[in-house]
Order: structure tokens, then C-alpha cells, then sequence
């Protein structure tokens, strides 16, 4: 994956001084910008493994390269851009690609490569352990592997199913969050609309009385959790898998978060969110005390958890109608609403 200039092009480079070369370009796909938030790519490219200057892969062995932390990935990130290349192997096969720490998938990852020829593929990988993916060779015998970061994806939030996962959750994007009001009467009020007068005329003397704030949701992002307390953790040492139950240690109440300026009340939030979605929002949620979760805790494997209020990530937009049917300045709404109460639990 690369990265447009200027115009949308790109620049290919003949490394050969003696041999001019063929090419031909195919397109898959292309990304759109976005500048934060959930699911976004970002372009990066760097080597991560190239076994000519090391040991070769062994037939029907597996080689762990580490993701995170090469060219500003983060430790926790939803997946990898990887381009893998095969060369110098002595008998054809294939290749397959995990998260490392979990069991290896019986699907081939990467198309049959040949005997004694130089084969690339692309892959989207998920990371494991430590943001690892794991590289199986799938062969009667040794290969070269050169691994080539082309990008990664940003975590689309968490996973609020209670399942173990391999990543610690990950943090709204913004930092510039307020809260709203909780308590019933103060989550009916209504903002207050400025005293000046609109500018412009209603067309044809046209009366809109629908005046007031307005509110659109327009994007239903990623699940984050408002965790209470510190996350408690448990380590297996034995040669078998252990059973472990968790219990809440803190409780508190977790309201919407957001950032922009909304022309609404945070009920009237809630009900465009919940008219938009079809979930079950709430203007605030309570953790309580002495809730509990049973995880299965793998061999020689530490499991965390945290309990709290999950919320959805929600972009809208709002902005004030007038009476003469003009409007305001749109201003940009990231809200956090709460719509259940519960656990998130990970492995290390």
C-alpha cells in the first residue's frame, strides 16, 4: 500500500542499472483520509524480518515477528498492512498467518509458492502477544521470508462481549471531552440559543417553526468502556488451564461524554442516537459493586479485566434552525453514550 503525492500519483523506481523492466500496475482498492478515530489506516512502510541476513525458516516451522512499535504502531492497533515474500525455498508450500499466542488457523494465509522461485502476497494480519503475529512455513523444506510493513489500522474500540481477547482496551481518541449533565431535570434542558438576531431573509416570507436546536447523528463508531478501579489480573504457572473469576472492587456512574457544541439537551440526544440505531441508550449508567465475571485462564497466560459502563462512539453534527430558516455554523459532535454495564478481559 503506498501513499499518493501530489496529484494522486505515485513514483516507480527502476533499481536495475542495466535492465529496463516491464510494468504492470493493478489497483485493489484505495482509502479514504481521516485524520482520527476508529478504523482508520495509516500508511507506514518498514522491513520487519528478512531471514537472508538471519536463519532461514525451517520446514514446517512458525517465526514470530513483532508489529507493535515499528514506525509509531502503537502497542494496541486493530490490525496490520504486511507484504511477504517467499525466496530461496527448496520445495513449493505455503504460508499461514495468526495472531501469536493463539492457535494456528488450518487456512492458508498466503497462496502456494514454488520451488526455487520469489513469490509476494499481501495480508491483512491481527496482532497478538506484545501486537506479534506468527508466520507458519508450510513446507517440505527451508524458505527465505521478508516481511515488509505496508500500514495498520486503528482499533475500531473494544469488544463487549465478555470474551477473552489478546489486546488491553483502547481509550477515546479525544482528549477534549465534557461531561453531560446526569440528573433528570438538567438532562432536559435545553441550551441556551444566542440573542442575536439571524442574518438573511426567508425565502417568499417562508416561517419555519420547527425553529430550535437540531442534532443528526451521522456515523455509529467503536464500543469503549469507562472502567472503575484498577484492572485486576490473575497468572497461570500451572500445565493446564484455570478457571478464575473476577469481582468488582468499585462502582460508579458513567453519563454521555462529548465534545463540540450541541443546540440540543442530552435526552434529546439519546433519542436521535436511539431513532438512528435501534440500540438502548441511556443518559447514564451505574457499575455497581460486587458484579463478577469467570474467565478461563490459558497455560502460562495472565488474565486481566476491567468492569465499568460501555459506551458507543456517535459523530453528528448540530447546529441552530431560525425562525427565518437559516441556520447556524455546524459544529461537530463526538459523543460517548452509555448503553450497558460490563466486563472487558484480555490476555498477557
Amino acid at each position: 500500500m503506498i501513499p499518493v503525492g501530489a496529484n494522486g500519483q505515485i513514483t516507480l523506481k527502476n533499481g536495475s542499472s542495466t535492465q529496463s523492466v516491464d510494468v504492470v500496475r493493478d489497483v485493489y482498492g484505495y482509502f479514504t483520509q481521516a485524520s482520527s478515530g476508529d478504523g482508520v489506516f495509516t500508511a507506514a512502510q518498514g522491513r520487519l524480518l528478512d531471514t537472508r541476513t538471519a536463519t532461514a525458516i525451517p520446514a514446517d516451522s512458525s517465526v514470530s515477528v513483532m508489529v507493535a512499535g515499528n514506525d509509531g504502531i502503537p502497542a494496541s492497533f486493530g490490525a496490520a498492512v504486511l507484504n511477504l515474500t517467499t525466496t530461496g525455498q527448496q520445495n513449493s508450500g505455503y504460508l499461514r498467518v495468526w495472531p501469536t499466542g493463539q492457535p494456528m488457523p488450518s487456512t492458508t494465509s498466503v497462496g502456494n509458492f514454488q520451488a526455487n522461485t520469489s513469490t509476494a502476497d499481501l495480508v491483512i494480519a491481527q496482532p497478538g502477544d506484545q501486537g506479534a503475529v506468527s508466520i507458519y512455513n508450510a513446507s517440505g523444506g527451508t524458505i527465505q521470508l521478508i516481511v515488509d510493513l505496508q500500514g495498520w489500522f486503528s482499533l475500531d474500540g473494544n469488544d463487549d462481549s465478555g470474551a477473552l481477547t489478546t489486546q488491553p482496551p483502547v481509550d477515546p481518541p479525544e482528549t477534549d471531552l465534557t461531561d453531560a449533565p446526569t440528573d433528570p431535570a438538567a438532562a432536559s434542558s435545553e441550551p441556551a440559543l444566542p440573542t442575536d438576531a439571524p442574518t438573511g431573509i426567508a425565502p417568499a416570507g417562508v416561517y419555519c417553526d420547527t425553529a430550535g436546536g437540531v442534532y443528526k447523528p451521522t456515523s455509529l463508531g467503536g464500543k469503549y468502556i469507562h472502567a472503575f478501579g484498577p484492572y485486576q489480573s490473575n497468572y497461570n504457572g500451572t500445565t493446564h488451564s484455570e478457571t478464575t473469576t473476577f469481582t468488582a472492587e468499585a462502582s460508579g456512574t458513567v453519563g454521555v461524554s462529548l465534545s463540540g457544541s450541541l443546540k440540543i439537551s442530552a435526552n434529546e440526544l439519546i433519542a436521535r442516537q436511539e431513532a438512528t440505531y435501534g440500540i438502548n441508550f441511556s443518559v447514564s449508567l451505574t457499575a455497581k459493586l460486587g458484579n463478577s465475571i469467570t474467565a478461563i485462564i490459558p497455560v502460562h497466560k495472565t488474565v486481566n479485566a476491567k468492569y465499568g459502563v460501555w459506551r458507543r462512539r456517535i459523530t453528528g453534527t448540530s447546529y441552530i434552525l431560525y425562525s427565518n430558516c437559516t441556520r447556524s455554523a455546524s459544529s461537530t459532535i463526538i459523543s460517548y453514550t452509555p448503553y450497558t454495564v460490563g466486563w472487558y478481559t484480555w490476555q498477557t
